[in-house]
Parts: structure tokens; sequence; C-alpha cells
């Protein structure tokens, strides 16, 4: 039998579902109460069905009257009972099923409910042979209710769903003005969003400054500073903008704000002012910005602004959605106007760069400018509103369900791009095939193919709704979370970017990039910021991250100072060769350190009895180099830094890619103990910025250590690790932190397993890192490495260790026994009679 059908209940049959709203006893939850009772036949096989298996009632909810619209009051999250009651009279008699589910909202963070009752969802619809009444009870709450009621108070509606003009939506809105408004609408939550927004945005625009003053010529420098502080306090402005008009949205409407969250209900298709504004940064974030990045490193690369050629197929895809938008809905007066105005203002923006009117730069731009116009013209045009033929749900409309899957793509489309063309320019410039195919295979990897908005539409839907934040033919999406998902992708485009320019210029021995402490400065500041990126509803509105930020920004150029730049490129350019020399020097150096010591103290006794007398004492000292220069303690530690600090002839992409793979390898206990209780993410992008950014700042700092590891503060492997360490430390704490809400008391275990994890790190990359400049040479370890000083100091550390941990354990285990054999003198309970509901 199909399951469908065990769990849908046989007419004639009647019920009602009770839904009550109210508050917890101390006043800091808003219960939600459902009670459903159905009267089904004795012979009826969902009664049978439920008597073999209670369980089965969430299935069998959906399929009443109502019962959709009463488990979805949010629409996102299903509330069902787990379990039934079951009871009959007689064995003829009517079988009458009862279930109750409670479940709460935090009052910090209040939503409002919403009963869709004309959405009927493979449940049967209640008529002459099926009665069914929904009633809501809301004391504290205010009702909004479209439809006729029967019976309709401020606080509570009765309805009866039989009737052709029944109510069809009932809308619980939680109390204004009561205790339950607590939530993080709360201007403190306002504050730390935009600090945060702010400090992620001039750190990055300061990296992004000294990365393109590094690469232009001095005579455009100042032009080229402007454009980017006039780009970063354009971003600046329009996420303030967007943030700032939420958060009077939901205060204006006496619901709550969670970063920024604000629906459009079902019904004509209505946008209002704040919606508009985000979608034209979404609009801007998805078409434009990839069409700027796209012209600005053309320009950097090849010393000349791009054509049409160039920019053509990232800027037509804003006008190929727009297409695709209008072949769907049919040809209308606006779909024209629209049309008319992009290739008039695109035709007049070339037009007057052109021709000289703002001088011969803004001639060589003019390709460029018409680009940028015609992408956010159409892109703004596109997404401001998807029209549709009807205001009914998408998923009876096949039209759309087959349109949206050239919509999805056509969005990605500037940024993958940006991503063949730039990142991967090397090996998509052989063959047009191999360029498509790349394309089409980063679509694919980078569409959030878990991502789901309404579980009733279809799976194109849903990704065209996720990605560009409206749903044809209604408006009942509005989440201002999806400006994440373009600077999720940019985010990739950034890492790749940098480790292509990284790998391009630093595959050859003793080569270093001119920017490349910018680069490695960038990329652990974009494993910092991944978690903003990624997870911002955790991150985004919490006081620690913009500490991380701006930590990752400066730490990062204090590890690698600048004054060390000619030190670090002399011992950068060192040959293998030179680096053998200077290690095999650095063992006769030690080892004629150790034999002055041993011949010192051996000296004694044969000095004492006369077997060894001061002339003979001063040529054996002069033999050993005693005597040979006047700061031989300054000569081995010269010795030393030179022939451990050098990158041993090995290329920088190299070393680089070693040392963030032994990074990655020690941080796996971490990385595989974390992986279990992180979320269920939308893609790809979301899962590699959200859940691998603590992973990332391990790789990243082990990436730059071996790429710069000359440059790098410090003399020898371990010093530099640790001086690692007392960068990497404090920024996955900070991380940590606000991952957890700010919430200090449970942070204990995190922060001490963290802090050895990070230990563990370091000090793995540094130990590894000396021995392998050792073997490099040609020398066993512990020729350089004195393991027996090693052994002789742990035995004194474990000592003391061991006593500590002793005493600590006895001071307990006398506490826990003095509280079990001397009990405290407290007066006997009071017992009640009564028990407590």
């Amino acid at each position: 039998m199909d399951a469908a059908t065990v769990y849908r209940p046989t007419a004639p049959y009647s019920g009602e579902t009770a839904v009550r709203v109210h508050r917890s006893k101390g006043g800091t939850w808003w219960l939600v109460t459902t009670s459903y009772r159905l009267v089904l036949r004795p012979t009826d096989k969902v009664a049978s069905q439920l008597r073999r298996v209670p369980s089965d009632i969430g299935y069998v909810i959906p399929n009443v009257p109502g019962g959709y619209a009463a488990a979805h009051p949010r629409d996102w999250e299903p509330h069902l009972p787990r379990s039934c009651v079951i009871t009959q009279q007689s064995r003829n008699a009517n079988v009458t099923i009862t279930a109750t589910h409670t479940w709460g909202q935090n009052a910090r963070r209040l939503l409002p409910l919403r009963y869709e009752l004309a959405k009927a969802r493979d449940g049967g619809r209640a008529g002459a042979s099926v009665h069914w009444k929904f009633s809501v009870d809301a004391p504290d709450g205010k009702l909004r209710v479209m439809g006729r009621p029967d019976r309709q108070t401020p606080h509570m509606v009765t309805a009866d769903l039989t009737r052709a003009d029944s109510v069809t939506r009932v809308e619980v809105e939680p109390p204004r003005g009561s205790r339950m408004r607590i939530d993080p609408s709360s201007t403190t939550g306002l504050t730390a969003i935009l600090c945060t927004l702010l400090f992620v945005s001039v750190s990055g625009g300061f990296l992004l400054r000294r990365a393109v003053a590094s690469a232009v010529p001095g005579s455009t420098r100042r032009w080229w500073n402007t454009v980017v502080i006039g780009a970063v306090a354009a971003v600046v402005l329009g996420a303030f903008t967007v943030v700032i008009s939420a958060f009077v949205h939901a205060r204006a409407n006496n619901t709550a704000w969670y970063w920024g969250v604000y629906y459009v209900f079902d019904g004509p298709v209505t946008v209002s002012k704040q919606i508009l504004m985000q979608q034209q940064l979404l609009a801007c974030f998805w078409f434009t910005l990839p069409v700027i990045v796209l012209a600005v490193c053309v320009r950097l690369s090849t010393r000349r602004p791009p054509g049409l050629r160039t920019l053509a197929t990232a800027a037509l895809a804003a006008p190929a959605l727009l297409a695709v938008e209008i072949v769907v809905a049919g040809p209308s007066l606006w779909a024209l106007t629209v049309c008319l105005a992009i290739a008039t203002l695109t035709t007049g923006t070339w037009v007057l760069l052109r021709f000289h009117l703002f001088g011969q730069a803004a001639r060589r731009w003019a390709a460029t400018g018409a680009a940028v116009v015609l992408s956010y013209l159409s892109s703004v045009s596109a997404l401001s509103l998807l029209p549709g033929p009807g205001h009914h749900l998408p998923g009876a409309n096949t039209t759309w369900a087959v349109a949206a899957w050239p919509a999805v793509v056509t969005v990605l489309v500037p940024w993958v791009i940006v991503f063949t063309r730039i990142v991967l320019r090397c090996a998509t410039r052989k063959s047009p095939a191999l360029s498509f195919l790349t394309a089409a295979a980063l679509v694919c990897f980078v569409l959030p193919w878990n991502a789901v908005v309404n579980d009733g539409y279809p799976r194109s839907v849903n990704l065209l709704g996720y990605v560009t934040n409206l749903v044809p033919g209604t408006g009942d999406v509005a989440w201002v979370g999806a400006l994440n998902f373009p600077w999720q992708i940019a985010w990739l485009c950034a890492v790749a970017g940098l480790l292509v320019q990284l790998r391009s210029r630093g595959r050859a021995a003793g080569t270093w990039p001119s920017d490349a402490r910018i680069a490695c400065a960038a990329l652990i500041w974009l494993a910092v910021t991944a978690h903003v990126v990624g997870s911002k509803g955790t991150h985004l509105s919490q006081w620690l991250t913009a500490p991380a930020v701006i930590l990752a920004c400066v730490g990062t150029l204090w590890l690698f100072p600048g004054h060390r730049a000619n030190a670090a490129r002399r011992l950068h350019r060192l040959s293998r060769p030179a680096h053998t020399r200077l290690m095999h020097s650095l063992l006769r150096t030690q080892l004629l350190a150790l034999s002055r010591q041993r011949f010192l103290r051996d000296s004694h006794p044969a000095l004492a009895d006369g077997s060894l007398t001061a002339d003979e004492w001063d040529t054996r000292w002069r033999g050993l180099g005693g005597a040979s220069s006047p700061d031989p303690a300054g000569v081995s530690l010269r010795t030393r830094s030179t022939a451990l600090g050098s990158s041993a002839g090995f290329p920088a992409w190299r070393n680089g890619l070693i040392a963030a793979a032994v990074s990655l390898l020690l941080s796996l206990p971490w990385t595989i103990s974390q992986y279990w209780t992180n979320p269920y993410y939308a893609g790809m992008p979301q899962t590699l910025t959200a859940a691998g950014g603590v992973t990332g700042v391990w790789v990243f700092f082990g990436f730059s250590y071996g790429y710069l590891y000359p440059w790098l503060r410090g003399a020898e492997p371990l010093n530099k690790a640790l001086s690692m360490f007392t960068i990497q430390w404090p920024l996955q704490l900070l991380l940590l932190f606000a991952a957890m809400d700010g919430d200090f008391s449970q942070a204990g275990a995190p922060a001490l397993l963290l802090t050895a994890q990070s230990l563990l790190v370091a000090l793995g990359l540094g130990l590894y890192w000396e021995a392998r400049l050792v073997r490099t040479a040609g020398l066993p370890w512990g020729h350089i490495r004195n393991f027996r000083r090693l052994s002789s100091l742990a035995v004194p550390t474990t000592t003391v260790l061991v006593a500590v941990t002793t005493a600590v354990a006895t001071a307990l285990a006398g506490a826990w026994g003095t509280a079990l054999t001397q009990p405290t003198d407290t007066p006997p309970a009071v017992v009640k009679t009564s028990t407590p509901p």
C-alpha cells in the first residue's frame, strides 16, 4: 500500500486543531502548545497504523485540513507531535486520536507565527464529509486574521474550515512593550554589527591599498588609491544602509531582528523600500563587482585597460537574466521601457567617455564604464522583482521551475568568469572547450545544493530564491543573509587568486614577488574573516570579531617586519651548496664549543695534580678555538641564525606548500573533532568559509611560515614558530569565544584544547622545519639538535609537573572527603504533600 495512503484519513472524519500561545513561568520563553483531536471511523486504516506505531502521528498531521499550517508556523522548521493517545469506547465506536506538541521561542529572538491555512500540502480539505475546526488563543499576543472566522476576540479566534469562505491565514504577533520584547534588535547588537563591518572593511581596504600601491606605477598611484578608498566607502555605506533599514523595519513592525531578518507576505507582489535597497546591493555584489574586479586585474596584468571583448561575457550576464525573466513573463510595457532605458544609458556612457569629453584617461576606460553601467542597470532591474505569470505558488508553475535553472547559472557566471580568466588563466588559455568545461564544473561546485527556501518549491526555484533573494511570482522571501553568498564566492576567488600569484612568482629558487609580505598578510586576514562571510549570524554581531580582524592585519605585519626585508632576501637567495657549507660550519662551531666545555670541565683534576701544565692547557685551548675570536658566542649565534634561517635553496612556493601540509596534518585532531559538530551548510562556499575557517588559520599561517621563512621574526625554526604562535593563538581564542556567542562560562575546556592544539602545530612545524634544513645538508638531525640536553631537561620538568598534579589532586580529594564526612548544619527540608504540576 502507498505510504501516502496509509497516513491519509478516509472521509468522513472530523477533528479540531487548538493553538495556545502563552508565556512560560519565568517569562523568558514564549510557549506554543498545539493540540490535535482527530475522530475516525473504527475501520479507518490510519487508526490501525497509529496503534502499531504511535509516533507516526507526525505523518498524519500534514494530511488533515490545516495540519501543515499548524505544524509550520514559521515555514522553515516543522513542529510535529512525537506520539499520540488513542481512545475507543467500544468496538464499533469511533476512534479518537489526540496529540499535543509544545515548543518555545526565546524571549530575545521572538518571531511572528503565521498559519497559512489556505496552503494545503498533500492534506485533505474540509468539505461536506470532513469537518474541521481551527482555533488560536494568544492572551499576550496580537492576532491578524484573513477570512471570516466563526468567533473572534482581540486574543482568540475560532474558525470552521468546512466553509469555503473560512479563515485563510492567522498571524500571531509577539506582545508589544512586554518583557519578552528584549531581543537582539537592541542598539548594542546593531552597534556591534556596524563596528564589525567597519573594521573588516577598513582592514581589508588597507591591505588592498598596499597591494595596489606595490603593483601600479608611481604616476597613477594616487588615482588608484582614490579608487580603492571610494570603493571601500561605497561598500561600507551600502552595508550600513541595509542593516540599519532592516533594524528600523523590524522595530516598526514589532518583530524580532535576528541579523536583520524580515519577510514580505504572499499576495500581490509588493517590494518595500528596504528590500529595494538590499536588492541593489545584491545586484552590485553579483554582477557589477565581478566586472570591476576583472577590469582591474586585466589592467594590472597587461598594463592597459581592458576592451569590450574582454568584459563582454561578464557584462552580458545581467542582461541575460533580465531576458530570461522577460521571456517567461511575456512582453510588456515595463520590459520595453527597461530595455530602452538600459540601452540608452549604456550607449550614452560609452559615447561620453570615448570622444574625449573627460580627457584621454577616460577614453581608455570607455569600455569598462559602459560594461559597469550595463551590468548594474540590468541587474538592478532583474533583482528588484522577478516577474511571474501569477501570484500563486511557484510549485504549480512549470515554466518557472524550468527557467530557474538558466537564471541561477546566469547569476553565478560573472564570478566564474573572473575565476577562469584571472585565477586559472594558465590552464584555460589553451582551449576554449577546456574553459567551458572548467566554468561548468565551477558552477556545479559553488551551487548551494542544500539550500531550501520552502519545502513546497522545486529544487530550481529553491536555488533561485537562495541566490537572488526573491521567488518568482511571490514575495514571501526576503533575507538579508543572502548578501553573504556572493561574498563567499568572492572570498574563494581572492584566496585562489593570491595563491596563483604567489605560485607564479615564487616557483624559482631565490625569488619572491614584490608584494609577498602583503599577499601573505591578506591570506591570513581572509582566513580570519572567513567566519564573518560564512556564518554571519554568529560572528558578525560579536564584539570579539573586530579585534580578531585588526589583530590579523596588524599582527601579521609584525611577524614580517619591514626592516628585515633586505636581510631576508639575501638569506632567501642562498643556494643549496651555500646552505650545505653553512650547516657544516655550524656543526663544526657547535662541536668545538662542546669540546671546549668538556675540556674545561675535565682539565680541573689534571691541572691540580700537575699532569697538565698551564702552557699545555693554553695550547690545547687555542687549538679548540677558544682564543681565535674575541666574541665566540656571537660568531656561533650568527652562524646558527644564518644556517637555520635561510630557505635552503628551495623555491618559496615549495616551502609554503610543505609547511601548509604539515600544519594541516598537525591540526587534524581539532579539525576532525569539530567536523561532527558543524551545522548543515548550504553548499561548498559556505562550508569552506564557515567550517574551514579555524583550520584555514593554521594552514595559511603555516603557508606563510614556509613561503616567507627567512623574513619571519626569529633566528631559527623554533623561535620563528613561537613568534607565529604569539599571533595565531590569540586569534584562535577570539574566534572561539565569538563562535560561542561570548559565553565564557563553558569556554574553559575548548580554550584549553585549542591552546594545546595551537602549541602542537607551532612546535611540530618548528621541529620539522629544523630537521628538514639539517637533512637537506646531508646531516643527521641529532648532530645539530642536542637530544641529550632535552632529555636532561625533561626529567626535572616532569618531576615538577607530577608534583603539582599530585598536590592538586590531593587537595581536591581532601575537600571531597571533608564534604562527605562532615555534613553541613542545614535545617531539614520541608516535605510537601502536594505534587507540583
